[in-house]
């Protein structure tokens, strides 16, 4: 008997994955430490991306999650197109800020819009899509919240959607 996986059957990418501090200069240069998984052509890390330019989902964990709990969701979404996106930052149960968070998940839309205009030795060099989504579970939904309603306000053109699961506040 076999067995079949639907998800394995729509599956039309492999998954690549590097890491990247980003800096933030309107706040001391605050360093954003952030996961990216991108469609590739090969599994791995920093492996050349898929022909093609995919949209974005910057997600934002749980309080006091980790990105890497998130493991289905990149698995589900970048074989299927998807560009994934995690910062790494506001994981201490002492000194979580909510709205550093949330300013974290705004300056990541905009940053990877630029990774993938301007950084040639980027993996999803000229594979970004002008589509970005901010999702979020719990205190990563709430900060997705904070995140849209900044950049709505100052007219960001990237930003298409907002998924929130079970987001705090």
């Amino acid at each position: 008997m076999i067995i079949v996986f639907p998800s394995l059957i729509n599956a039309q990418y492999q998954v690549g994955h590097y890491s990247m501090t980003f800096q933030d200069p309107g706040r001391a240069n605050r360093n954003i430490d952030t996961e990216i998984y991108y469609p590739a052509s090969i599994s791995g890390d920093s492996t050349l991306a898929a022909i093609g330019e995919f949209p974005v989902i910057i997600f934002g964990h749980g309080f006091v999650m980790t990105w890497d709990a998130y493991q289905n969701l990149w698995e589900e979404f970048v074989p299927n197109g998807y560009i994934m996106v995690f910062p790494r930052t506001e994981g201490s149960l002492l000194s979580t800020d909510h709205q550093e968070f949330g300013w974290d998940l705004q300056f990541l839309v905009n940053k990877i819009q630029e990774e993938g205009a301007n950084n040639p030795a980027s993996p999803i060099y000229n594979g970004v899509a002008n589509n970005t989504a901010l999702m979020g579970h719990s205190m990563g939904g709430g900060a997705s919240f904070l995140a849209a309603d900044s950049l709505c306000a100052n007219g960001n053109s990237n930003l298409k959607t907002l998924i929130g699961l079970a987001p705090a506040e």
